[in-house]
């Protein structure tokens, strides 16, 4: 059984960590990746990303720090968290993951939350996101992101607007079209102003879907 100190929902979670509403720091990119820098578990890592890969370098780098210095200030038992972290990513690795169809994953979430509550879920991915994907190459970063679109983004807040602030950037185009898949899919208009931004598409099929997708979440308000 996993073992968890707190049970609260990320609606707490969050609100407890900034002491603010919850839906400023949902559509915030910058608490989100102050968020980051002070959880990240390992203190010893160190991701730096390539500029070949994001053009927001600078901003990415310093999602990454140590957590150490205010590790005792949180109330969650982040040993636990590390194995949480590694089970969903070594059951994300055995699957075969397409925006097709709702992966097992999702459903063995569903069940682990039951227990740890969706905060704890919600760091997890965070990490993994940030420690295993967003350096992986195209094919996995897409997968994540169709395993991703199948969860509620209202209970994984903070991956969620993360993975979209973090990959909208991204130059190969198969990863920003996803990007757009993904956001349709959860319906959010909060990550409206991160489409609004990303460059515009050269294929013309490709620029029609992103208005399309601006629009609809536009019409979600």
């Amino acid at each position: 059984m996993w073992q968890y100190t707190d049970n609260l929902d990320a609606k707490d979670f969050t609100t407890s960590l900034y002491g603010g509403s919850f839906n400023s720091i949902q559509s915030n990119y910058q608490n989100v990746s102050n968020y980051i820098f002070n959880a990240e578990k390992n203190s010893d890592s160190n991701i730096i990303l390539d500029n070949k890969q994001n053009n927001k370098t600078d901003e990415l780098n310093n999602i990454v720090g140590s957590f150490e210095s205010k590790k005792k200030s949180y109330s969650i038992d982040f040993n636990e968290i590390d194995k949480l972290k590694n089970f969903i990513f070594n059951t994300f690795n055995n699957e075969e993951i397409d925006f097709e169809s709702t992966p097992k994953i999702k459903y063995i979430i569903d069940n682990i939350s039951k227990e740890v509550g969706y905060s704890a879920i919600d760091v997890a991915l965070i990490n993994i996101l940030v420690s295993k994907i967003l350096l992986s190459d195209t094919n996995n970063i897409i997968k994540f992101m169709a395993f991703l679109s199948s969860m509620n983004d209202k209970d994984i807040p903070l991956t969620s607007v993360l993975s979209v602030t973090s990959l909208y950037v991204n130059k190969n185009i198969s990863v920003k079209e996803k990007v757009l898949e993904m956001t349709e899919q959860w319906e959010n208009p909060d990550m409206i102003e991160y489409l609004e931004m990303m460059d515009d598409f050269n294929r013309p099929h490709l620029q029609k879907y992103k208005l399309e997708v601006i629009e609809y979440l536009k019409d979600k308000r």
